[in-house]
């Protein structure tokens, strides 16, 4: 899916800013900010185009589709901004002026995750009739997830979240899935 492709393409921004001498590292900040930006909102292009196609719409990857990506960087945007200060005071620096990459991606690895989320919302947007929201037996489910899958069914218009969205207790790690009439199911 979208987020394998740009996965590898996140892990190269990384790999490419530790590699930055720490006399260049404020440049290299900058570009790695607006790499990571390129990647996630052209995976979220992606992402709102298969939610939509596995919903049952067919038609070509559009503009829509990368205004809804768009849509999501910009809500995006204070956390990326943090993480880009947070690098820049040092946090993810260590006593020898080296980078902390394993922390780095750890923390870029969330924001892709959210690319889940912008599938489930797409093919949720692209859903005709009653939604119902389910729990992961198997996973240790959050109070909001709980109280989604209560209150189902819900419709595009009325569904309080998706799946990953970010805005559930369980942020981006979230496992529940959404079930249409037909059976058809969002991402997991």
């Amino acid at each position: 899916m979208a987020q394998a492709r740009a996965g590898a393409s996140l892990r190269e921004a990384v790999r490419s800013l530790s590699q930055a001498p720490a006399g260049a590292r404020e440049d290299a900040i900058d570009t790695w900010g607006l790499r990571v930006v390129t990647v996630l909102e052209d995976a979220h292009a992606r992402a709102a185009y298969l939610g939509r196609f596995r919903a049952g719409d067919t038609n070509p990857p559009d503009e829509d589709d990368r205004e809804f990506a768009r849509r999501v960087i910009r809500d995006e945007d204070g956390f990326l901004a943090r993480f880009e200060d947070d690098l820049r005071a040092g946090r993810y620096t260590n006593p020898d002026g080296t980078l902390k990459t394993d922390a780095i991606a750890a923390r870029t690895k969330l924001y892709l995750n959210r690319v889940w989320g912008t599938a489930n919302e797409a093919w949720a947007l692209a859903t005709i009739g009653p939604i119902r929201w389910e729990i992961d037996s198997t996973a240790e489910n959050c109070e909001d997830c709980l109280r989604h899958a209560a209150n189902s069914p819900y419709y595009w218009n009325t569904l309080p979240a998706a799946p990953r969205d970010g805005s559930t207790q369980c942020l981006t790690g979230c496992r529940c899935l959404l079930i249409n009439s037909t059976g058809s199911t969002s991402f997991d």
